[in-house]
Formats: C-alpha cells, structure tokens, sequence
C-alpha cells in the first residue's frame, strides 16, 4: 500500500510524508538498523526464498537524504496488534501483526505557477496492458511500472506466444488494452506480430493499440512503424514520464496524430546528441562486410550524417572499388569470403606504395584480443572498431582521424578486459544516471538465481534445456557489460550448440569468474555513483 500525506508547511517549502507498507514477512526490531546499509539483510536467509541482495533500500535511504529528508521502518512481525499498529500495518484474522511500513519525508519547493494537470494516474487503473519482449529483466520492469500505476499487466516472452494470448484474452471478452512490443524477438520479430494485428479481420484485435519500444535509433525502424500504423515508437532507454505520457497520449488523447506520438522530428535529435560533438566533413567511405546487417547499420548511421558511402561484400570487392575511387576512409571487416580483410588491407597498401596516397582503413573486429590488433597493425590498418558497432564510438574514431586528434588501436592485454566502465555504462544510457542504478539494481538482484538456473541445467546434460537457459542468462547481461565477456559468450552459446557439452562445462568455470567478477563491479560502481550524488 502506498500512501502521501502533507506533514508540514512552511512558506515556499512543503513536506511531504510517505508510507510504503507490504505484507510480507516483517522485520525483527533488531534487524531494523541493518537494512538501509547496502547489500545487507535483516537474514541472509531471506534471499535465497524471496530472491534480492537488499541494494534497494540502501538506495533508497541515499536519495532520501541527498534531498535532505528522513527515512525510517516500522514492523513487529510476532507482536500481536492490540490495536496499536504503526501506521500503515494491518493484522490477519487472528490479530497477528505482518509485514513493514517504511517512511520517508521529503521536503519540495513549493511551484510559482501550476499548469492544469492533463491526466489523471487513475485513469490506468484496472488497464489490463500485454509486455512482449525476450529481455526477462527489461520486461519485469515494465511489469513494476505498470502495476504502480494500478494497471494489469502480462509478460511474454517471444511473438507467436504473444497472438496466442491476444487472441484468448479477446475470445473470452477480457481483451487486451494497450500491447508494448519489443522489435528484436525470437522466431517472430515485434513488426511481424504487429502487421499480423493490423491485418486481423475483427476490429478489437486490428484496433488494439500498439506501442513499440526498442533500442534502435534506425529511421527505417521508424517508417516501417509508421506504414504498419502502430500508435507510438519508445526508444529504450526512456524515462518513467516518457512511458507515463505516452500510455495516456495512446489511451485518452483523441485525435492525437501519429507523428506527434512517434515525435518523429525529436526521435533523430535524440539520436544525434551522443555523437554531434564527433562532426565531420562529408566522407567518402567504402563499408567492406559480407553481413547484410552490418551494411544496413552502417548506411543508416553514416548516411544521415551526408557521408558517401560505397558498399562491398568482400575483400576482393573492396580492392576494386579502391581502384578509380579516392576513398577517405574503408571500414574493413576481418573475416570475410572471397579474400580476408587482412589480405584486402595489404593490397590496397601495395597499391599506394610510391604515391602520396593513404587512406584511413579501420578493422571491424569482433575480437578485442591483442595478437588480433596487432594483426591488424601489421596489415597496415590504422585503427579498430569493435562489434556490435555503436554509433557513438564509431563517430568518435571517424572524428579522430579527421580532426587532426587520432586515436591509436588499443594494445590491449592478451588476457579478456572484464573491467565495468562507468563512463562507458552512462554512455549507453545516454548519461542517464538514475536509469544506470536501476538497471544495475535489477541485474544484482534477479542475475544470481538466473545464472544459478543456467549452472544447473548443465547437470542435465539436455542440451535444448541449456540452450534456452544460456539465451535467458545473456538477456540478463546489462547493455554495461566488457564487450570482451559478451563476445566470450556469445562464442561460448555457440559451443553449447554445436559442440560436445563437455567442454563447454570446462569453460563454464571461466564464464561463472567473470560473471561473479562483473556483479562485484557492477556494486562497486553503484555505490561509486550514489556517492558523487
């Protein structure tokens, strides 16, 4: 129960009193001390049946007091209630007291000037709203937000298992509301589900109100939500007012248009503000990668910022279109049919041997590894990007060697970087602090018994079975995760798909150290972040 009351008044300042109260198990008065300190419990116990670390009330007590209030619990889980209950407890039907009421006064500055409110957060009450999205942690996310604003919400996992519950829900005249669809999806992607709706021949279904929310800042992303007729497009990460004014601009507002839903005109500028700083010159690029998806990404980044951009397949491919071009820059992939990025690197270098020529070449690398980069070097590549791209550090090295300030190729250490950047982390969120704590909060507490679940499937020995808890384990990794971790496992999935699962069980003892190293990280930077707050 959550509850808000004025305390005090003074002025331009206001008080205000909030009670959070549950029923759950209770708090000894002993233990009550313990728990706002972080990663402590009042019994350790408690997490291995409810799950948690007790980060979440440590952060909450940080805020509290970074806004200059008071935080405090009450709970007597083995008086009886006598009728002297602490606010916000409730007996059972014997009288016996449960759960805790934890308190906080805050104090806010009092608004000069008040605008009408648009909506009511009432409104969403009893809103029975679908969640589809492969991210177990992104999606019991959205499930809290949407519960705290009293609505109804359903979590699967992948899009056929979503028509499958859209289409028994509207049979049984309990329909839907609101469906929010992530794009990336197993099997069915999010635009398959949703064009399947919009051509369904009963008005609810082909009516039901979809919200798309992705990480892609891609434009072709956007028109084709747009030819499909989904009412909105969120680009992750968002914040709680965003999804809060969306949901009611989808559900109340009449006559609302799509373009103002998708803000089609903020979406790009949302997007160019992580790599504006990095402008330069229109470049004519040659994009060599035989991965249709990468040419895609790299079109889409590169293009809207009016570079030139030529695309080859293969290294073979690259060297001719290098002859007759003047080329500023080849973004070469290493591992290609036909002829390698290395072997395309080294003819194109013999080809500007005794004229004043160089272009920029960068290796596209999925591997970070130092006999890698130095590969590379040797070649005659100037530089290196590692895979999945991303727009921001692909900006920053383009920049840097047109800019006159080059970046040079990290000579990394031979052995795997684990180390958690928070600098990197905030980047991925777009600076966003507070969206970095909570994402952090929600991989300490659920990882544990997530990766605990995948360790154990390998006494099984079923291989569909580990599978599938090795894809729920990635989906648990946070977007802050080393890249050189997340390509070891991406590469370790793979082994436990094709290869004998005795070895995998052999470099699952690596994968659990790193993991085990990557929570401890993911602490430490928490706290680091609360303390400069």
């Amino acid at each position: 129960m959550l509850s808000a009351k004025e305390e005090s008044r003074d002025g331009e300042k206001i008080s205000l009193h909030f009670t959070v109260a549950d029923t759950g198990i209770g708090i000894p008065k002993e233990k009550q001390k313990l728990i706002f300190d972080s990663f402590t419990q009042a019994d350790n116990s408690v997490q291995r049946q409810f799950g948690g670390t007790g980060l979440g009330l440590a952060i909450s007590a940080s805020l509290v007091n970074l806004f200059g209030g008071r935080i405090w619990v009450e709970s007597d889980p083995d008086g009886l209630s006598g009728g002297n209950l602490p606010a916000g407890l409730s007996a059972d039907r014997h009288g016996k007291a449960g759960g805790a009421a934890f308190h906080f006064v805050v104090p806010f500055k009092l608004a000069e000037n008040t605008s009408p409110i648009l909506y009511k957060a009432d409104a969403l009450d009893g809103v029975p709203v679908l969640v589809v999205d492969d991210n177990p942690l992104t999606a019991e996310l959205l499930k809290e937000i949407f519960a705290g604003w009293g609505m109804k919400p359903k979590i699967v996992l992948n899009g056929e298992d979503a028509l499958v519950e859209l289409r028994t829900k509207f049979a049984n005249n309990n329909p839907y509301q609101i469906l929010f669809l992530d794009i990336r999806l197993p099997g069915m992607d999010g635009f398959a589900v949703a064009e399947t709706l919009k051509n369904e021949n009963d008005s609810g279904l082909k009516n039901l109100p979809i919200i798309i929310i992705s990480m892609s800042h891609s434009p072709s992303d956007f028109d084709r939500a747009i030819q499909l007729g989904v009412e909105a497009f969120l680009t992750k990460p968002f914040s709680h007012s965003e999804l809060f004014n969306t949901v009611q601009e989808v559900l109340f507002k009449k006559g609302g248009t799509v373009d103002k839903l998708f803000n089609a005109a903020d979406a790009p500028a949302k997007h160019s503000q992580t790599v504006d700083e990095f402008v330069t010159r229109p470049l004519k690029i040659l994009a060599a990668d035989d991965n249709d998806l990468n040419h895609e990404i790299i079109f889409e980044y590169l293009n809207g910022k009016n570079h030139n951009i030529t695309i080859a397949k293969n290294g073979e491919e690259a060297v001719n279109c290098y002859d007759g071009n003047n080329f500023d820059l080849i973004l070469m992939d290493l591992h290609m049919p036909v002829m390698d990025g290395f072997t395309a690197t080294r003819a194109i270098r013999a080809k500007e041997e005794g004229t004043n020529k160089h272009v920029i070449i960068i290796a596209l690398t999925a591997s970070a590894m130092k006999s890698e980069i130095e590969k590379c070097h040797a070649a005659g590549m100037d530089g290196h990007l590692s895979k999945p791209i991303r727009p921001r550090e692909l900006f920053r090295v383009i920049h840097s060697f047109f800019s006159g300030d080059p970046v040079p190729v990290k000579a990394n250490n031979p052995d795997m970087d684990l180390t958690v950047n928070k600098q990197f982390a905030l980047e991925q969120l777009n600076g966003d602090s507070k969206m970095l704590i909570r994402l952090a909060e929600i991989f300490i507490d659920k990882s544990p018994m997530i990766f605990n679940d995948f360790e154990n499937t390998f006494a099984t020995a079923d291989r569909a079975e580990i599978i599938a808890a090795a894809h729920k384990f990635k989906g648990s990794l946070p977007v802050f995760t080393p890249p050189d971790f997340m390509e070891y496992f991406l590469k370790f999935e793979q082994e436990i798909r094709e290869k004998d699962l005795t070895l995998a069980m052999e470099k699952l003892k690596f994968v659990k150290k790193s993991y085990l190293a990557l929570l401890r990280q993911t602490k430490e930077m928490v706290e680091e972040v609360l303390s400069k707050e």
